[in-house]
């Protein structure tokens, strides 16, 4: 799947799109440079998922932050600080997905993201453009 969004409100439908083609318990990563609008993207998921726009920030100071959706939670992740200790990404991600949450979202985690949902986000003369790859675990 491949989206452009020329605003933040495209972001947030394109997010819509995606959630339809992710199921519970899916680890999604974001990846792009940064200010192309991964937190923009998490605040779509969130979003359509019944929850408050109001609460999604970029999770890079605190390393992961909840948000509350109707009957669950979703998980959003910043491994920025970690790139380089994969071990510790991946036992982190175990640690959540044994809170059952409904999604986890993870910026900064391409090292170890190969088997898992990725989203790859480009800015290209202003606009964003948006790749879905669900990899094979």
């Amino acid at each position: 799947m491949a989206i452009v969004s020329k605003s933040v409100n495209e972001t947030h439908q394109a997010a819509e799109k995606i959630l339809k083609g992710l199921k519970k318990g899916d680890v999604v990563f974001l990846n792009g440079d940064l200010g192309v609008g991964k937190t923009e993207m998490v605040k779509g998921f969130v979003k359509a998922l019944g929850g408050s726009v109001d609460d999604v920030q970029s999770p890079t100071y605190l390393s992961a932050l909840s948000y509350l959706i109707p009957n669950s939670f979703v998980v959003h992740v910043d491994f920025y600080k970690y790139k380089k200790s994969k071990s510790f990404m991946q036992s982190f991600i175990i640690e959540y997905l044994e809170q059952d949450p409904h999604l986890i979202f993870v910026e900064w985690g391409h090292e170890i993201s190969s088997g898992f949902v990725v989203i790859n986000i480009n800015e290209i003369n202003g606009k964003r453009h948006i790749s879905v790859l669900k990899n094979e675990r």
